[in-house]
């Protein structure tokens, strides 16, 4: 789904309420470095951020139905 909202993203693994995982990638396409932090006030924070985000998005069976119809149609969406 395109990404629409107006705040920064982070890679991210959110694992039982406790473990964060958090990636980051550098300026090569091979550079990438991370950490995960086992705390559950950590992992609190950025399942916060991530609802929030997510809540701003098209709702998943109206974006289906937009870009199906697109396809049908033969709109350059659908390609």
């Amino acid at each position: 789904m395109p990404w629409s909202a107006s705040c920064g993203w982070y890679n991210m693994g959110l694992i039982d309420d406790t473990v964060t995982f958090l990636s980051f990638s550098g300026a090569g396409r091979r550079q990438l470095t991370g950490c995960s932090v086992e705390n559950p006030q950590f992992l609190a924070y950025f399942a916060d951020s991530f609802d929030q985000a997510w809540g701003t998005l098209e709702p998943l069976d109206a974006y289906v139905t937009r870009h199906s119809a697109t396809r049908h149609t033969g709109g350059a969406e659908g390609v």
